[in-house]
């Protein structure tokens, strides 16, 4: 090679991958990276609602035995207009409980017989219990809901390599630095591609509403939307590859300002160079015109320390060098998937 050696034009990071978006440690505890990660997420459900801040409304509950069938009457007093109650017998579909009498007719027993009631107010539980009959009369009076208790969850990470090797003429320049910076401009790119197929792909929830059959993208995108509203408290990351988006920000789908990529909602969008698209969970590959999309939790990348080997190759005055780092790249709480065209 003949020539003046000249400085290079710079090389710049893609600026709204995954490394833009995701919480990044680097060189934290090296432990990680011998077993992996695990840690609680600050947040994963929704508070759930209570009908009301007590309850009196009294429900009588009275038996009139027949010859073959018995007939359970439950009277409903003082009802909350605001209140849509239910009511169900024995695990049977619930059934909608109003204001004045109620009638539900039970296959005659010789000997008293017990039942498992559920009352339920805007489809929260409020009583739950046994009623034996046959009786005279029994009568019911709640004043609170069964409350839920949730537990934190935990999302744990499993650690994985990259690496860039260089090879070239020993020329006074430092191949280990070349290899440094390589490795530091590609990675976000091989994180993106372990991340979409190892940790997306394996975990996801298809929420395409016909399986293997691909959506229109408004739509598919409201989905994941919609989805991660009703189960996840906070804002969540969605991920697309470059084709996708494309398409997505010209018809208004998600907004950029910046290297900063939302939806309209205002969830971060991860445009990744190393998102291809095609494969989904279960290892269903998305056809011609067509590319996956998910929606997750928030992102963690952790980044050990860079390391560095170089072999010089004096008898044909060569060297290599290979600048390796570890990672691991996780997602908290949920994650959907849908197909859709493009």
């Amino acid at each position: 090679m003949t020539g003046t050696y000249v400085s290079a034009p710079p090389a710049n990071p893609r600026p709204v991958g995954l490394l833009s978006v995701a919480d990044v440690t680097d060189n934290g505890d090296e432990h990680v990276f011998f077993g992996g990660s695990v840690h609680e997420p600050e947040v994963c459900g929704l508070a759930h609602p209570i009908s009301g801040a007590c309850f009196d409304t009294s429900i009588t509950v009275s038996y009139l035995v027949g010859e073959t069938e018995d007939t359970i009457s439950f009277v409903l007093q003082d009802e909350d207009e605001n209140i849509v109650y239910t009511i169900s017998v024995d695990g049977e579909e619930p059934l909608p409980f109003t204001a004045g009498q109620f009638d539900m007719s039970i296959p005659n027993t010789d000997e008293p017989a017990s039942h498992d009631i559920v009352i339920a107010a805007n489809g929260l539980p409020i009583f739950e219990g046994e009623l034996t009959y046959p009786q005279a009369e029994d009568s019911l009076t709640y004043a609170q809901q069964i409350k839920q208790f949730d537990g934190y969850g935990v999302t744990s990470g499993k650690p994985f390599t990259l690496y860039k090797g260089v090879e070239c003429y020993l020329n006074g320049g430092s191949n280990a630095e070349r290899a440094t910076r390589a490795l530091e401009l590609s990675e976000g790119n091989g994180i993106e591609q372990h991340f979409w197929t190892m940790v997306l792909a394996a975990g996801a929830e298809d929420v395409t509403p016909t399986p293997g059959t691909a959506v229109d993208m408004k739509i598919g995108l409201g989905l994941l939307e919609e989805r991660a509203a009703a189960t996840y408290a906070a804002l969540p990351t969605m991920h697309m590859g470059l084709a996708v988006a494309t398409v997505a920000y010209r018809e208004g789908f998600i907004d950029k300002s910046g290297n900063s990529v939302t939806t309209i909602s205002g969830a971060p969008v991860v445009v990744g160079s190393g998102y291809l698209g095609k494969s989904g969970p279960n290892g269903v590959v998305a056809g011609d015109n067509e590319a996956w999309v998910y929606i997750s939790g928030p992102v963690a990348v952790r980044r050990g320390p860079v390391v560095v080997t170089e072999a010089p190759n004096y008898r044909q005055n060569l060297t290599r060098a290979i600048a390796e780092r570890q990672y691991i790249a996780t997602y908290d709480c949920v994650a959907y998937a849908v197909l859709v065209t493009i």
